[in-house]
């Protein structure tokens, strides 16, 4: 059986690229050259052959509609075509490669879908809007929203893992008015982080450099008595990447895991979690939500709620939750850190779907609720911006070390 994969890029793929995944593995000998309009006949001691054309320059209209968006105005095109089995796994290696190297994607036109990166989701044709996942880290820590400390810490862990994520504008309203440049930049932005944190409804937003779409802090009113419910005072720091980046590169992924742990212990973290978001929309270059994108699973609010009634890819259990729940996800820990557990529940970020089967489930009174009706653990529900997650007091809210 034959068939064929075809590698849409917005750069021309490069021999070098080629060779060096021909020369890393053993077994295969090349009849021809990989170049612009060349022909490659690749062969391999097992038995199997893939004719490789290309890469030949290519109009957005070439692109097949499945793969709309691919590329822009213009690209190139590469294509495997294997025979004759479909057994081996290196011709889609090969293509997954090239379209990594190349900013392309792999399309399977047998299946008339995009197999690589994985969650690519077509251009609309009309609109020109794109759909994307977007990959959500959340941190909730009760230290003192006006403590400087909080804000230095978290620029410095991010300055030091994900540079892109670092403010470029923010402040407390749109369009927001101020931008992280010049000497003073972090202390700049410490000084309006603890005078946001000081206002009737503290919170500061900013923007970043892709892949991060930005992020925000959502901190407890300065004057508001303790919920007679229990909730918590905690200060709720998120940051958005477009999940693209990650499905594209291995290694962004795992600095996207390290920035979550390290964030979660430089801030002396209750709970966090890295969730995936999908539906995503993106509108001139810009991140926007509508009624199908995901929300959740953590409610962001002003004032700690319980723990999540649905699962994430990552999550982090801080004093005084990682006795409380050590039981509940003993067998799913990762790594165990001066008292808290960190969990990974999968090499790449998983979506409620993937995760329903695998995370476990939490003890019910831990766990945050929705009016008037009791706890639940809703493994694969899709929170969207119209319903939100669970954002009700649980049960037990332990008290919370500052």
């Amino acid at each position: 059986m034959s068939y064929d994969l075809l590698i849409y890029a917005k750069r021309q793929p490069k021999a070098a690229d080629f060779d060096a995944f021909v020369g890393a593995r053993d077994g295969f000998s090349a009849d021809g050259r990989f170049k612009r309009d060349g022909y490659v006949l690749l062969s391999h001691a097992g038995g199997v052959a893939a004719e490789v054309d290309g890469p030949n320059r290519i109009e957005a209209d070439d692109v097949a509609d499945a793969a709309n968006g691919a590329i822009g105005a213009s690209g190139w095109l590469v294509q495997v075509s294997v025979k004759p089995s479909a057994e081996a796994t290196w011709p889609m290696e090969l293509a997954t490669h090239l379209a990594r190297s190349a900013d392309g994607v792999v399309y399977d036109p047998q299946e008339d879908l995009v197999a690589w990166p994985a969650g690519f989701q077509p251009r609309d044709a009309d609109t020109g809007e794109e759909r994307t996942t977007e990959i959500e880290l959340g941190w909730f820590t009760a230290r003192p929203s006006t403590d400087g400390d909080l804000p230095r810490n978290f620029l410095r862990v991010l300055s030091h893992l994900a540079p892109e994520a670092t403010p470029t504008r923010y402040g407390g309203y749109e369009p927001l008015p101020f931008r992280f440049e010049g000497p003073n930049a972090e202390e700049d932005f410490v000084d309006r982080w603890i005078k946001e944190a000081s206002v009737g409804r503290p919170m500061i937003f900013w923007n970043a450099t892709r892949p991060s779409f930005g992020g925000s802090a959502f901190m407890p009113r300065p004057d508001d008595e303790p919920y007679a419910s229990g909730a918590r005072d905690v200060t709720g720091i998120t940051i958005r990447f477009d999940g693209r980046a990650l499905a594209r590169d291995p290694q962004v992924t795992e600095r996207i895991v390290e920035l979550f742990a390290s964030m979660a212990r430089g801030l002396d973290c209750v709970f966090a979690c890295g969730s995936v978001h999908r539906d995503l929309v993106i509108r001139r270059g810009r991140d926007n939500a509508d009624y199908r994108t995901e929300a959740g699973p953590a409610p962001f609010l002003d004032r700690w709620v319980g723990l999540p009634a649905a699962p994430s890819w990552l999550a982090w259990f801080g004093a005084p939750y990682a006795e409380l729940v050590r039981d509940a996800v003993r067998d799913r820990i990762t790594q165990e850190t001066d008292g808290a557990l960190f969990l990974r529940l999968g090499r790449e970020p998983m979506n409620a779907d993937e995760l329903a089967e695998i995370f476990p489930p939490l003890p019910l009174a831990l766990i945050a609720r929705r009016t008037n009706k009791p706890a639940a653990w809703e493994a694969g529900v899709r929170f969207t911006f119209a319903g939100g997650p669970p954002s009700q007091p649980a049960e037990v809210i332990p008290e919370i070390a500052r």
